[in-house]
């Protein structure tokens, strides 16, 4: 009893102040598992790399071009994706602009898909934008890693579409989350848990 009361107060006391430090992070002691986050973040980039893994494979077989790592983490190579799918050019599907737009549609279409998969992997409306922006951040990271960090001509473009996609993917999971957040909850569901 006397080492609890060593540093000034109860060991109630203490306890209290300390929960209430610890849950004042992330609303409650128990949200607080750096190990749960660390797993999230994980899980979130998996799904990206997944489905844009997914995406730009499909495009390269639509399009006859070779598909490797330099598709998913160069991103010079992003940048010409839009200029070099000249096979929709050929085909007469408008060209350049046609190519910079299928580009765009599918950077949008992995933004939204990660969107989705925000809702079960994180499943907090408020928290979206953090592991949207963590997801680009990280790839970010990636793409300096296996080239160089974006910067000189066509970079623009690069950069514009990663916080297009960032932004996209965190409103979709925004929006899913809150529809989740807020759904009824019947009365039948909270007495069979109380039971």
């Amino acid at each position: 009893a006397a080492a609890r009361s060593a540093g000034g107060g109860s060991a109630s006391t203490l306890g209290m102040a300390g929960d209430s430090f610890r849950g004042s992070f992330r609303g409650g002691a128990e949200e607080w598992n750096p190990r749960q986050i660390v797993a999230q973040i994980l899980a979130v980039q998996s799904v990206f790399y997944v489905v844009t893994a997914v995406t730009w494979w499909a495009l390269a077989l639509l399009t006859g071009r070779h598909f490797s790592t330099d598709t998913l983490l160069s991103w010079e190579v992003a940048v010409e994706r839009a200029d070099a799918m000249d096979v929709l050019e050929a085909r007469g599907a408008g060209g350049a602009s046609a190519s910079w737009a299928v580009s765009l549609a599918a950077g949008v279409l992995v933004a939204v898909c990660c969107g989705l998969a925000l809702v079960p992997l994180v499943g907090r409306a408020k928290q979206c934008w953090d592991f949207a922006a963590t997801t680009y951040v990280l790839h970010l990271l990636c793409c300096s890693f296996y080239t160089r960090f974006p910067s000189g001509a066509g970079s623009g473009e690069w950069w514009g579409r990663q916080v297009l996609a960032a932004t996209i993917m965190s409103l979709t999971g925004e929006f899913f989350c809150m529809k989740y957040e807020l759904r009824e909850i019947s009365v039948a569901t909270l007495a069979g848990r109380s039971r």
